[in-house]
């Protein structure tokens, strides 16, 4: 129960075994260290270190005479020896550090003679942060992200949060040691749902240093093609399928886009109907040409507005019954001229036989102009 800091005398005297004492020592004094900072820590940087005490500067028990901070290397190499003589200082800052690279430090406080109350530390000192952190690809349930490589990490962690201060909230990660590594993926995610995402380089004590944070809204969940039924008519399509529940739900959708090509979505022209809502299980395509592959999907749409697709289903526009109304309107002995009804069509064959039933054609032109309304054949 001696107090700290305080100037203490003390004599001795032996006693026989009859315990009758002799005479006093001569007197001697030494001192108490004083006492270890209260709230000790330190930040750890890329290439420094912040250090943060309560000050001993009191009066008396309570009081030092400064401090000594010593950075050593793991081979126990004196790097830096910094003394503090205002007992009142509460915080100091070594730089110039290597990055990645482990110390051990010495901290300690002095009482009114210099001598040292000392408590050592390990540590390591960050890695960079990843810069350029992107993302990369999102789907409904997985996203993958990227960076730039930190040639001087030991590793990188990816987070995933619904919260953007990753907690208490959901958290899931995704971790690798290997440096030449700089995409990590992260699965089994929410659809529809807002993520925050964070990417650290990892030092070799596996303490990260993060990036700053991306958030996006994964995809809604993509409709089921074999849930989807397509009703074609010679100039229309009809997508009936499978409503999804509401736009807050993870599982829901703001609504539904409906397109069809007559190519797979690479090139061409993509026609479109969509809806806001996701109370509507059908959507049509009008203005469509007969008798025409065409190529069909279907979009749910996030929160965020963006669609997933369905995968691609196709269908065949049919061939509507024209009644063109041809009549002659000139002929010679080798030579007959017909004229009809222009349609909606790729194109026109004219036939000629002398059976009504044409079992055996004689004659016969076309041609791939829907807009021509007379065609001649001859022989």
């Amino acid at each position: 129960d001696l107090k700290t800091n305080t100037t203490y005398y003390f004599r001795i005297k032996p006693v026989d075994r009859l315990l009758r004492p002799t005479q006093f020592s001569n007197i001697a004094s030494t001192q108490t260290v004083a006492r270890f900072p209260d709230n000790f820590g330190f930040d750890i940087n890329i290439t420094s270190v912040v250090f943060n005490w309560t000050s001993v500067n009191g009066l008396n028990e309570n009081g030092s005479s400064g401090y000594i901070i010593a950075i050593y290397s793991e081979n126990d190499i004196l790097i830096s020896s910094q003394v503090i003589n205002d007992p009142g200082t509460n915080s100091f800052t070594i730089t110039d550090l290597s990055t990645n690279t482990s110390y051990m430090v010495t901290f300690s406080v002095l009482n009114s003679a210099g001598v040292e109350n000392s408590q050592f530390f390990y540590l390591t000192t960050l890695s960079p942060p990843p810069e350029n952190f992107k993302l990369i690809y999102l789907s409904s349930t997985v996203a993958t992200l990227g960076w730039d490589k930190v040639d001087l990490s030991s590793g990188y962690i990816l987070l995933a949060s619904t919260s953007p201060f990753f907690e208490p909230e959901l958290i899931i990660s995704s971790e690798t040691d290997d440096i030449s590594i700089s995409t990590l993926t992260i699965l089994n995610l929410l659809p529809n749902t807002t993520y925050y995402f964070k990417a650290a380089s990892l030092n070799s004590d596996g303490v990260p240093n993060y990036s700053n944070n991306i958030t996006t809204v994964t995809l809604s969940v993509p409709i089921d093609p074999s849930k989807i039924t397509l009703l074609p008519s010679p100039t229309s399509i009809t997508a009936i399928y499978e409503k999804l529940e509401v736009s807050t739900h993870p599982y829901g959708t703001k609504g539904y886009i409906f397109e069809v090509s007559t190519l797979p979505f690479t090139t061409g022209t993509v026609y479109s109907s969509s809806t806001n809502t996701n109370e509507i299980n059908s959507l049509t395509i009008t203005n469509l040409k007969p008798n025409t592959l065409y190529y069909a999907r279907i979009a749910t749409i996030n929160q965020a507005n963006n669609p997933n697709y369905s995968q691609i289903i196709s269908t065949q526009t049919p061939v509507p019954y024209l009644d063109l109304k041809p009549k002659v309107i000139s002929y010679s002995s080798t030579t007959i001229t017909v004229s009809y009804s222009t349609a909606i069509v790729d194109g026109y064959i004219l036939e000629v036989s002398t059976e009504e039933v044409f079992l055996q054609i004689f004659a016969s032109t076309q041609t791939t102009n829907p807009q021509i309304s007379t065609l001649t054949v001859s022989s």
